[in-house]
C-alpha cells in the first residue's frame, strides 16, 4: 500500500501492465516493453543525489532426493530515471511522475511458482538523498507469460488431436479430442470410434485422466528432475449396442480448475498429457488394456485469446520535466 504524502515522504512504481506477454519461443520472440512510471511524494523541499528503477529475475530450486538446492540470477538490470551527477536535484513539495518505458529481451524466461521451485521478477524503485537522510525505497513484482505466436499453434493443434490403431487384427480403434489447447475448468468431449471383426469382444470399461508434469532443467544437474500428478480421474463403464460391431462412443471431460498453464521449457517446465484408456474383454474375462496419451496445452482464456490477437506497440509519453539542479558549494 503506498504511503500517504501527508504523512511521510515515499516513492512507488506502478506498471501500465503487472503481466507481459511473450509471443513466441525464446528463439522466436522480439521480446515487450516494461512500462509504467515512478511516482515521487514529498512532503517538503527535498534534495535527490539519484533515482534509479532496477529489475531483478531470479531462479529458485529447493533441494530434492533427485535435484540440488540452486539459485540463479536471470537478469538484473538498473536504469536511471534521475542520473547521478556532481550536482544535486532539487525537488520541490509535492508529486512527481516520472514515465519508463524499456525493452526487456525475448528470451527472459516467463514466471512460475511450482512445488519445488519459481522464477519470479520484481522491480526496485530507489531514491538516493545525500549524506545521512533516508533512502527512498519501493518495489513491485513483475509477471512475464509466454503465449505461442499464432502460426505455430496452428501446426501444432492437427498432429496430436487423433489416435488410431488395431488390437490383434480383431479390433479397430480411434479416439479424437476436438483441440489440444483448453482452459482450466474446460469441458470437452473425447469421441471413440470401434470396429470389431470378433463378435465376442467387447469394451467394457472407459478411463480419462489428465496428469500434470514438472520438468527442472539446469546445466549443472546431470539430468532433469521430473515429477509428476494425476489431477483427474473418470472411469465410465461401457458395454457395445447390442447387434453392432461398428460404433462410437462419447466421454466428456473437465479441465480442473486448479491446474497450472503451460511453462517452459527454459529452467522449469509445466506440462499436460490427456491418457485415455479402454479395456478389451471377452466372457467377463479382461483381455488387454488399450492405453494412449495425448499431450494436451492448458492456457487460461485471456492468453488464448492474446495468441489469436497479439496487442500493437503502443508508445509512452513522459509526463514530468527534468527538475532544476542544486549547486553544491
Amino acid at each position: 500500500m503506498p504511503s500517504n504524502p501527508q504523512m511521510s515522504s515515499s516513492v512507488e512504481v506502478v506498471l501500465q501492465e503487472d503481466t507481459l506477454t511473450m509471443h513466441g519461443s525464446a528463439d522466436q520472440s522480439v521480446g515487450c516493453a516494461l512500462r509504467g512510471a515512478v511516482l515521487v511524494n514529498l512532503i517538503k523541499d527535498t534534495k535527490v543525489k539519484f533515482i534509479s528503477l532496477r529489475l531483478k529475475g531470479k531462479l529458485k530450486l529447493k533441494m530434492t532426493s533427485d535435484m540440488p538446492r540452486k539459485e540463479q540470477i536471470l537478469i538484473d538490470e538498473t536504469w536511471p530515471i534521475l542520473e547521478l551527477s556532481h550536482q544535486l536535484y532539487t525537488l520541490p513539495k509535492g508529486q512527481h511522475q516520472y514515465d519508463f518505458e524499456y525493452p526487456l529481451s525475448g528470451k527472459l524466461p516467463e514466471s512460475v511458482k511450482v512445488s519445488h521451485g519459481k522464477i519470479i521478477y520484481k522491480l526496485y524503485a530507489v531514491l538516493e538523498k545525500p549524506g545521512f537522510h533516508r533512502t527512498l525505497k519501493a518495489s513491485c513484482p513483475l509477471t512475464i507469460h509466454r503465449v505461442p505466436l499464432p502460426s505455430t499453434s496452428d501446426i501444432a493443434d492437427s498432429p496430436n488431436i487423433m489416435i488410431s490403431g488395431t488390437w490383434a487384427s480383431r479390433m479397430y480403434y480411434e479416439a479424437a479430442i476436438p483441440a489440444n489447447t483448453f482452459a482450466p475448468g474446460e469441458i470437452f468431449p473425447v469421441t471413440f470410434h470401434f470396429y470389431i471383426t470378433d463378435p465376442l469382444l467387447e469394451v467394457d470399461r472407459i478411463h480419462s485422466s489428465m496428469r500434470e508434469y514438472t520438468i527442472y532443467r539446469s546445466a549443472s544437474f546431470v539430468r532433469p528432475s521430473v515429477q509428476s500428478k494425476k489431477l483427474a480421474n473418470l472411469v465410465q463403464d461401457y458395454s457395445r449396442p447390442p447387434n453392432v460391431n461398428d460404433w462410437e462412443a462419447t466421454i466428456n471431460v473437465q479441465v480442473p480448475d486448479f491446474v497450472k498453464s503451460d511453462c517452459g521449457p527454459d529452467y522449469i517446465e509445466v506440462c499436460h498429457k490427456l491418457e485415455v484408456k479402454f479395456c478389451i474383454s471377452q466372457g467377463g474375462l479382461i483381455l488387454d488394456t488399450v492405453i494412449h496419451r495425448f499431450p494436451i496445452v492448458v492456457q487460461s482464456l485471456e492468453y488464448n485469446e492474446v495468441t489469436l490477437s497479439p496487442p500493437a506497440y503502443r508508445a509512452i509519453d513522459s509526463t514530468c520535466e527534468l527538475p532544476p539542479v542544486y549547486e553544491v558549494r
